[in-house]
């Protein structure tokens, strides 16, 4: 079940406050810099335009071991223009992006998320499936409820990633997304993948280190190799399972 609950501060929400300042620096010299001083520098200078004060703190960031290729992403997303992708690699009857990399670590996502099948963008939270894609399943309606450890959990989880309806919501309109198509939801789940910073490494074939930015969004994902309890202290895939998965149709 996909969680709304924001840990970090976003790629989308740095991208929205720069909106009237991005242009007048370019986003590629400063990820072309590979003096952490220098793209430390510049980022400062292109946050000082027009940021607000909790964000001007991402520039801190740059130097800290550990969270360089997410500051390298950070700053290559400045100047992207949020655009829907078209999306053509079917594997099992699934739709995938076409990068190994990133299709391993989704299919993991999907196998956690209990939506690793071909009616997976239909999977509803309580167990059915959604008839009809031209919203967001729950957009006009009310939650429903799912046996988790025995409780009843409402929630408006729907389709590959489990999204709830306020975080369809937040990141389809940026994209222009206004369906709930197999191809708007995977558009979807690489924008939360980029927002949450773990693309950066996920693209490089590290998703053993993607987990911390991931575990947060989905509570059935480990935190760390050999996590059995997850983000929200409950039960998660086992990373050996997750890895299987990730390998497998990341060779697709």
């Amino acid at each position: 079940m996909q969680l709304n609950i924001d840990f970090r501060v976003s790629f989308s929400t740095v991208q929205k406050e720069l909106d009237a300042s991005a242009h007048t620096a370019s986003s590629e010299s400063i990820s072309a810099s590979k003096d952490p001083k220098i793209r430390k520098q510049k980022l400062t200078s292109i946050l000082q335009l027009g940021c607000t004060a909790a964000t001007v703190a991402i520039a801190s960031i740059i130097c800290i071991p550990g969270l360089s290729n997410w500051a390298d992403s950070l700053v290559a997303n400045f100047d992207r223009q949020e655009q829907q992708q078209q999306f053509t690699k079917r594997i099992n009857g699934m739709l995938f992006t076409g990068e190994p990399n990133v299709d391993g670590a989704i299919a993991a996502i999907r196998f956690g998320e209990g939506t690793l099948h071909a009616n997976g963008h239909r999977q509803l939270v309580y167990g059915g499936l959604a008839n009809d894609l031209s919203a967001h399943p729950f957009e006009n309606e009310p939650s429903k409820y799912a046996f988790i450890k025995g409780r009843k959990v409402y929630s408006t989880a729907a389709g590959i990633g489990q999204f709830l309806e306020t975080t369809w919501k937040e990141n389809a309109e940026p994209l222009g997304i206004s369906d709930f198509s197999e191809n708007s939801q995977l558009n979807v789940m690489i924008r939360l993948l980029e927002d949450s910073g773990a693309m950066a490494f996920i693209e490089q074939g590290k998703f053993d280190e993607a987990l911390p930015f991931l575990c947060p969004i989905w509570a059935s994902l480990p935190c760390y190799k050999g996590d059995t309890r997850g983000a929200y202290n409950q039960n998660v895939k086992p990373w050996s399972k997750l890895l299987a998965i990730y390998q497998e149709y990341g060779s697709k």
